[in-house]
């Protein structure tokens, strides 16, 4: 088994489940983790999973707002394991960095792991 990991990518996006969230934005930390049971002798890079492929189809989930990181979460998670039937789990956080809670510091977030029968 291996893992391919893309860790602390940062994105400016529009997710939240209030008004002032779709308008102002917000900075959100991802991290995905892909675990892939099988693998080959990794001769090229159609015998792994292509983190530049990962990267995007994060990028792309994350400029369409939702209002749940649950929901964008799953989303991510559906999409990329489209792209292998090898792929046995996933795991991904996603935090948001300034959550508008009035009076806290820090940020929140959620992780997620899903696992495939292969």
């Amino acid at each position: 088994m291996y893992k391919v990991q893309l860790h602390d990518l940062e994105f400016f996006a529009f997710h939240g489940l209030y008004s002032e969230e779709r308008i102002i934005g917000n900075k959100f930390i991802v991290n995905l983790e892909v675990f892939i049971d099988e693998f080959s002798e990794f001769k090229t890079i159609e015998d792994t999973v292509n983190y530049v492929s990962l990267f995007e189809v994060i990028r792309k989930i994350m400029n369409h707002p939702v209002d749940l990181l649950e929901k964008l979460a799953m989303q991510i998670i559906e999409e990329v394991h489209l792209m292998n039937n090898s792929i046995n789990s996933i795991t991904i956080s996603i935090k948001k960095v300034s959550p508008p809670i009035k009076g806290i510091r820090g940020n929140v977030g959620i992780t997620i792991q899903k696992k495939f029968t292969i």
